[in-house]
């Protein structure tokens, strides 16, 4: 079990901090998923733990004073998964939802040939007046 990404938990007291590994997380909804009957419950519950990695860079950075913001996405949500997780977890109204999709490169290490993963990207525009404090101290 890789222990490198870790998600804190606050229980009652404010000095009692436990950690919960990053892949318990991921079982406990591929657990509840197996569970519910309905398909579209599934597919947000599933995306909606994977979906708020903040992509940064000095482009979405410039993006942000625009009221956009550029989120790292599995590459199987959706633009409405997507826009119901923003607005579920930062309490913001979303305008549009525009998404880019990158095919894993080829890649060469001598005899052994590979390739990079596919990965998605989700440009994320808010409506006039809200805003997400997600960049700040970068």
């Amino acid at each position: 079990m890789s222990m490198g990404i870790l998600r804190r938990i606050v229980s009652g007291s404010a000095d009692k901090i436990t950690a919960v590994p990053a892949v318990a997380l991921v079982q406990q909804s591929v657990a509840t998923r197996n569970d519910s009957s309905s398909a579209p419950a599934q597919r947000a519950t599933a995306s909606s733990i994977l979906l708020l990695l903040p992509h940064i860079s000095e482009k979405a950075s410039a993006l942000a004073a625009l009221r956009t913001y550029v989120f790292r996405v599995p590459v199987n949500a959706t633009k409405v998964e997507i826009r119901k997780a923003v607005e579920k977890f930062h309490g913001v109204q979303v305008a549009r939802v525009n998404t880019l999709r990158g095919e894993g490169k080829p890649v060469h290490k001598g005899r052994i040939s590979g390739q990079r993963k596919r990965w998605k990207r989700a440009l994320v525009t808010l409506r006039v007046g809200d805003k997400l404090e997600m960049h700040v101290g970068v």
